[in-house]
């Protein structure tokens, strides 16, 4: 599975991601200062618990100690956390703790000491009235503060945890509602410029990003319009010029086919300048039909799936080892293009699989809610990675026959009717499918030429 590099992701997810990438570091770097800051009053609350606990303890010995009843600790400042030595460092009060054996407790000044992690000292020197001398020596357990902190940081990442969703939640929601115009605006730009030269936005003066998007679309459309318009203009004025020198050879080189004595070599050129005369004609038909069905007279013209793979068979040359296998499903499904403009995107392609095809060709129709698609399929080589919209592309061809214009034409009149033409990845041979545009729930409109309601039964196989 390819993976898709930052490159190549949309720019709301772009935005969503930055955003949550910023909102969880941001949230860290305030987990992490908040962690410090609490450690930092723990470590104060403990150090003020310890002292306040030994200013009480010594207090307490300076209260009752003097120099008649020597030096005495009141019982009820003594804990199992306190041991209190003399000035010779005898414990008088208290019972030492295994932990705190290692320690040294004779201070001159009070003294922090840390036992491991699980228990901090406190050694506070002091002096009776009598001028008795000793330390006191005070625990705390850090269990407590530390399942504090504990419970902080979990409260602070599922906080934080919450919040970065949160700001993931609010990024897709508005730029969603921000982006989506812009895509719809994108795509109905795309879909008029290529079947619909007089539609537009039309929002009026740039008053924000949006109507000014619609501005700078509404002019691109404009050239567009009138880029296409020049280009079928120059196409139809080139084929109806090129149509009577073309006719005159054509009819010139069928004339001297009727001569019985003509020799074998000039009868195949003549053949030959016949047939490309002839495909050439045909070529010049479909620019010209193309031409008027981008400016719209064809609109309301539809044909049957059956009528237009009948069309398209019957005008495709074919050798005699090539099987072609038409399957009937579909036939009676209504087109939304006129027969000839029908046949004359299919059957570019199926000569190409008859150019290619080894021993088989499959042709198939499927239809949808709003098109057909038309596979075609052949047992020939498959089309390469790299050539499969390089070969669409006019004055293309792969093969050592053909000039290039097949398929581009092909392409151009589907992709002018609503659809198109592709290539399908495929185990075996070349699939190519040509989409052209569904009629639906229409009435049959006034006779046209080419256009019958219903195709004539045609055998399932055919071989030639």
């Amino acid at each position: 599975m390819k993976r898709r590099t930052w490159a190549g992701w949309s720019l709301r997810t772009k935005i969503i991601v930055a955003t949550v990438l910023l909102m969880a570091c941001a949230v860290g770097l305030i987990a992490g200062v908040v962690q410090l800051v609490l450690n930092n009053l723990v470590s104060k609350d403990v150090d003020r618990v310890l002292h306040d606990r030994a200013t009480t303890v010594i207090s307490g010995i300076r209260n009752d100690s003097g120099a008649r009843v020597g030096l005495r600790v009141p019982r009820s400042t003594v804990d199992g956390s306190v041991v209190v030595f003399d000035s010779s460092g005898k414990i008088i009060s208290g019972v030492l703790p295994e932990q705190w054996e290692h320690h040294d407790f004779a201070v001159r000044r009070s003294t922090t000491q840390s036992v491991g992690e699980s228990q901090r000292l406190l050694a506070v020197p002091y002096v009776t009235g009598a001028g008795q001398r000793g330390v006191v020596v005070v625990g705390e357990r850090l269990a407590p503060y530390e399942q504090s902190e504990r419970y902080a940081l979990l409260a602070t990442v599922a906080l934080g945890v919450a919040v970065t969703l949160g700001a993931g939640f609010i990024a897709a929601w508005t730029t969603h509602r921000a982006l989506s115009p812009v895509g719809e605006m994108s795509a109905q730009a795309v879909e008029w410029g290529d079947h619909d030269l007089d539609r537009r936005f039309d929002l009026g003066d740039a008053k924000d990003e949006i109507t000014g998007l619609g501005v700078a679309l509404d002019t691109l459309l404009d050239r567009v319009a009138l880029s296409l318009r020049a280009e079928q203009r120059l196409t139809s004025e080139l084929a109806h010029e090129l149509r009577t020198p073309l006719t005159s050879v054509q009819a010139t080189a069928d004339l001297w086919l009727l001569s019985d004595d003509l020799p074998v070599g000039l009868r195949e050129d003549l053949e030959q300048i016949s047939a490309s005369a002839r495909r050439m004609a045909t070529t010049i038909t479909t620019l010209v039909d193309l031409a008027r069905s981008s400016a719209g007279s064809t609109d309301g013209s539809w044909t049957t799936v059956g009528e237009v793979l009948d069309r398209a068979v019957d005008s495709t040359p074919v050798t005699d080892s090539v099987d072609l296998h038409t399957d009937p499903t579909d036939r009676r499904v209504r087109l939304a293009l006129p027969t000839e403009l029908a046949v004359r995107a299919i059957a570019p392609v199926l000569e190409n699989a008859h150019r290619h095809a080894a021993n088989h060709i499959t042709v198939a129709a499927r239809s949808s809610r709003r098109h057909v698609d038309i596979d075609i399929a052949n047992d020939g080589p498959s089309v390469a990675q790299d050539d499969i919209e390089h070969i669409f592309e006019s004055g293309v061809t792969t093969g050592s026959s053909g000039a290039g214009l097949g398929l581009a034409l092909a392409r151009r009149i589907a992709r002018s009717a609503g659809g198109d033409v592709f290539v399908e990845e495929s185990v075996t041979g070349a699939h190519f499918v040509v989409r052209l545009p569904r009629a639906a729930g229409v009435k049959r409109p006034g006779a046209r030429q080419g256009d019958r309601s219903t195709a004539p039964g045609r055998p399932t196989q055919k071989t030639t």
